[in-house]
């Protein structure tokens, strides 16, 4: 066994900050990109999000990765493979409903969009766009 990168207690402190700021930051990305994706605002800025988060926990399951197989302490492999995991899966379970989320804005404006044409009198036209497009479903 090589010698620990950390001691304990400063690992501990570390596991403690890292993790508490990443649960927090995950939990106000997480309201702000499903409070977005309802209005369909934002995509760019929450992919962006995503992406960042996916990265950090990539690093957190790598650095847990490379201290379990550098012989490390649990101490200090096991806080950083969880939390990177924990990242990830956060990231993966709220993902589908941000999607959701995006298509259902979408289609709420698609259909405004189609009522205000409607309405100001470009019917036939319109009707004509949605038959051409069903052929093609």
């Amino acid at each position: 066994m090589s010698e620990p990168w950390l001691a304990a207690d400063t690992a501990g402190l570390l596991t403690g900050i890292v993790g508490g700021v990443l649960v927090a930051v995950c939990a106000l990305f997480g309201g702000l990109s499903r409070w977005l994706a309802r209005r369909g605002d934002g995509r760019p800025m929450v992919a962006t999000g995503f992406v960042v988060l996916g990265a950090i926990g990539l690093i957190g399951v790598g650095c847990g990765i490379a201290a379990m197989a550098s012989a490390q302490p649990t101490y200090l492999w096991s806080p950083a493979l969880f939390i990177g995991i924990a990242v990830l899966a956060s990231l993966a379970m709220g993902l589908p409903g941000i999607v959701m989320r995006y298509r259902k804005a979408r289609q709420r404006r698609d259909l405004n969009d189609l009522a205000t044409q409607l309405v100001s009198g470009t019917s036939s036209r319109v009707l004509a766009k949605i038959d051409s497009s069903r052929r093609w479903r």
